[in-house]
Order: C-alpha cells, then structure tokens, then sequence
C-alpha cells in the first residue's frame, strides 16, 4: 500500500514538476500595432497664433491630442485640425507639424495605448475602444499587461499605415488635416490591384483612374498630395512575403466605397455619391485579400481566414477573431 502511495506521490510530484515547469516557461510576447488612428497621440503648445479665439495657444504639459472626443465638436474641431496637420517640405520630402505644436507618442510599450483612443477611463466606451477586447481576452488566459502583452503605438499621421473610422463628423472640417497625412496619400488605391482604366473618381467633366493621380490633386489644388503619393507609393508595390508565419484575418460582405461620384458642379467641395464594391465597409476586397498572395511564395504558411459581415473596426471585438487570436497564441506559447 505505502509503495503504491508513494508511486502515485511520484506520479503526482512529476506532474506537478512539468506543470511549474511549463508554466515558468516564458510565453512567445504578443505585440499590437496599431493601424491609422489607432495609437494615442500627445501634445504641447507653444504657438503664436490659433485658428479661433476659443482655441488654446499655449499648455504647460503635454496632453491628449488623439483622442479626445470633445475635440471633435464645433468649435474645438478647429483647434484640433490645426494642431494636427501636417506640412510638407516638396524640398526634402518630410512634413512637419504646425509652427508651436509637438506631438509626441507616450508610453511606448504599454498595451493600453493602442486599446484606448481616449485615455480617460470616463469615456472607455465603443466608439474610443481598439485593442481592448484582445487584450481582456488574452490576459484572461495568462498574458500580463507589460510583461508578454505589449503595445507599439506610433505617430499614424505618417506612412505606411491602415485606415479607421472613429466618429463622422463634416468632412469639410477635417479635410485639411486629413489631406496633410503623408499615411492617407498611402492608402490610396494602387495601380498593383486597380486596372489603368478603371474609374475611380466621377465628375461631370472628366473622370479619373490610378494613372490620373497628378490631374485628381492639380483639379483638388492640392498638389502636395500628388507629391505625398510619389514618395510612399513604392513602399509595398512589390509586396514581398514577409518570411514568417502569417495568419490574415478579415472581413467581407459589406457595402464599400469603390467610386465616387460628383454631380454638375459639385467637384471637389461637396460630398459625392459611392458607388460600392464589396469589403469589410472601410477596406476593398481586393486590398483585403491582398496577402493571399504569398502564400506558395514563402515556406512559412500563410493562413487566410474570412469572416462575414464582419466590420473594418468591429472585428476587433468580433468573438470568432478573438478566439482564433487567442487559440493561436495559447498553442504556440
């Protein structure tokens, strides 16, 4: 009896041994990067001039640029535009902030950068929500905040990065912040994906293709947009695979913008008519199943998977996303 105690005592201490073992194992980390408003942003003032009395010229500290929601409404929209545009230098190539504005990424490394827009834990809601869903989900199988769950914010005004949509506000009041964005020239459709003569854009007088981009910002009056684009088309034109293990998730079946189209006399200052493709509702397909493309190009997989009606921001907290990242990360840990 006390041997078979002490076989089972063994059996137990060696069970015990590889589960202190394997638990004291440390975990492959996990790394969020955020795509195009995906990271907060902070700012310090030390300007001379604002674009509205109710605008603030001067703070001591840095504070909350992106986001903070009440900087969206009218008349605090302005002062927001003019804090986060960007100028660019046709000379060199590089943009710049507005004369008396820094903006600067704080934290670097913490995961709720990128899980919050908004840092005030008041207004912790959907709209201000990004990783935090993944990132409840992964603590909640073991992962520790700073430890093997980090985040990599950064400045999103640049490029490359991907698209969001937060909140809607008139396009008119953010269009010259919007436009400044060396990253939103990026994200233009590229001739890799979209034919030469397929028309993008619809106006009463002409219409314009991938290979009309310098007449689309010479009729915009915006010609450093076309220079924007020079400098940051090539970056992924050859998409070469990366070399790794690459798991796609996205989703599909939802109505996109695929063209625009202007009336009589509404090009460029009205809002046109879209005309939709198929995508996630922010993303094209074609640009979704992009990285498809590697795969049998690279030894390493490459996995794609679809998730229907499954929304550019919404995956985020979609269950069957969450699950497939948290599987995923769980076995190769």
């Amino acid at each position: 009896m006390m041997a078979s105690v002490n076989n089972v005592l063994c059996i137990l201490a060696f069970i015990l041994s590889a589960k202190l073992s394997e638990a004291a194992k440390p975990k492959n980390p996990v790394i969020l990067v955020p795509g195009d408003g995906g990271s907060q942003l902070w700012a310090k003032l030390n300007k001379k001039s604002s674009p509205h009395y109710f605008c603030k010229t001067y703070t001591s500290d840095y504070y909350n640029i992106w986001l903070n929601m009440e900087d969206l409404l009218y008349p605090s929209i302005l002062c927001f535009v003019d804090n986060m545009r960007l100028y660019y230098n046709r000379t060199t190539h590089t943009t710049y902030n507005t004369d008396g504005v820094d903006i600067r990424i704080q934290n670097f490394g913490d995961s709720q950068t990128v899980e919050w827009l908004d840092p005030d834990t008041k207004v912790h809601y959907s709209p201000v929500s990004y990783f935090s869903n993944i990132a409840d989900a992964l603590v909640s199988n073991n992962f520790t905040r700073g430890k093997d769950l980090k985040g990599a914010p950064f400045d999103f005004r640049k490029a490359p990065s991907d698209s969001l949509g937060v909140v809607i506000v008139y396009p008119s009041w953010v269009r010259a912040e919007q436009r400044s964005m060396p990253s939103t020239a990026w994200l233009m459709p590229s001739p890799r994906y979209w034919a030469k003569d397929e028309v993008l854009v619809i106006t009463d007088k002409r219409n314009y293709t991938v290979a009309d981009y310098k007449d689309l910002f010479a009729d915009l009056d915006y010609m450093d947009g076309y220079y924007m684009r020079q400098d940051v088309e090539n970056l992924i034109m050859d998409l070469k695979p990366p070399g790794v293990e690459m798991h796609c998730l996205h989703g599909l079946g939802l109505d996109t913008p695929g063209k625009l189209k202007f009336g009589p006399g509404q090009f460029p200052d009205t809002f046109p008519e879209t005309i939709n493709d198929d995508g996630d509702g922010t993303v094209n397909k074609r640009s979704l199943i992009a990285c498809a493309d590697w795969s049998g190009q690279q030894k390493q997989p490459v996995m794609h998977k679809v998730i229907m009606n499954a929304e550019h921001m919404a995956i985020l907290s979609n269950p069957i996303a969450i699950q497939y990242i948290v599987d995923l990360v769980t076995d190769s840990s």
